[in-house]
């Protein structure tokens, strides 16, 4: 039976993700899981009008690496993206502690993942692959927490085919 590319490049890359000992570096006594719920979008230097109230639900879970101001996340969830349709994802990222008298109170990383976007996939040039209609999506990302158990995130992506950039903003509920 004759494997796809697109197989193949996945499990190279769940086997060198397995292979380069990040498990071993997650401090499990201070993971934590959380509930986020989508607001909204920005699209910078749009070329048509977008829907930007992006309401949905996710869930997540980070691990702060053992001796670092990194962590280590993983989220996934649904959201009405910015053409008015369902849109799922899954993104792993990595964000570090900013501030060295304030842990955790402001963190800047990076995300890397894919989302359901079935126009998108039909055109993309991406150097990385779609799977079906989910294409790769990866930015920046900043995180702070608010009052008690809230944290408000923002994230930067590159626009897709008709903006420059796409912020989009979150609100995570620790449990």
């Amino acid at each position: 039976m004759k494997k796809s590319p697109k197989f193949i490049l996945s499990i190279a890359m769940i086997a060198s993700l397995s292979a380069c000992g990040l498990s071993d570096m997650i401090n499990r006594t201070e993971a934590y899981n959380y509930g986020t719920i989508s607001h909204a979008s920005e699209h910078v230097n749009a070329t048509k009008d977008f829907n930007e109230t992006n309401p949905g639900l996710g869930l997540g879970s980070e691990a702060p690496l053992r001796g670092t101001k990194w962590s280590a996340g993983v989220e996934a969830g649904f959201f009405e993206n910015s053409n008015s349709n369902t849109s799922t994802y899954a993104v792993g990222y990595f964000e570090r502690d900013m501030l060295a008298k304030r842990p955790r109170a402001l963190r800047v990383g990076f995300f890397s993942g894919y989302a359901r976007y079935p126009s998108e996939a039909a055109n993309s040039n991406s150097i990385f692959p779609s799977i079906g209609d989910y294409i790769p999506v990866a930015g920046l990302q900043a995180t702070v927490p608010t009052i008690g158990r809230h944290e408000f995130r923002v994230r930067l992506a590159p626009g897709l085919s008709r903006s420059s950039a796409i912020i989009s903003l979150q609100s995570n509920f620790v449990f």
